[in-house]
């Protein structure tokens, strides 16, 4: 199957319609690609899509939670944001037994998850995250979308 696959790209890629032959000869045919498994599409990490929204600018992200990642004003966070009412390391995202996950490390500000309209605070604690959750830092908004 894959073997007809990569010949119909190749033929593809080549146009038969294509009339200088001296053109052809030169063009290089396309790398081979290795397709994945059905049981090896399920082993693959998820890529997450970080929107930071802030008073001044909005960034975004596309990171992947294999490792934590860290939100603060510190410079060796992951996402390092501009707001400085916020704390040098104000929260992480993580997968924690499979399920993608964030909890704050600051006891003095709160950090907000917002959900549907619905909002509760990140303590210690992992709460678990899902597609288009928002977490409020100070005057800074995070929106996460998982790909």
């Amino acid at each position: 199957m894959d073997k007809l696959r990569e010949e119909e790209l190749d033929r593809v890629i080549l146009n038969p319609k294509f009339n200088s032959d001296e053109l052809r000869a030169r063009m290089e045919k396309p790398v081979n690609v290795e397709y994945l498994s059905e049981a090896s599409s399920g082993e693959r990490s998820r890529m997450i899509h970080i929107t930071e929204m802030g008073v001044l600018a909005t960034k975004e992200y596309i990171l992947n939670p294999r490792d934590p990642i860290s939100v603060g004003t510190g410079n060796d966070n992951t996402i390092v944001l501009s707001d400085l009412s916020v704390g040098d390391l104000k929260c992480e995202i993580m997968v924690h037994n499979g399920i993608l996950a964030a909890k704050s490390n600051d006891h003095e500000k709160k950090v907000v998850l917002k959900r549907n309209k619905k909002s509760t605070y990140l303590m210690n604690e992992l709460i678990e995250i899902r597609s288009l959750d928002e977490i409020l830092l100070g005057k800074t908004t995070i929106r996460i979308r998982i790909l």
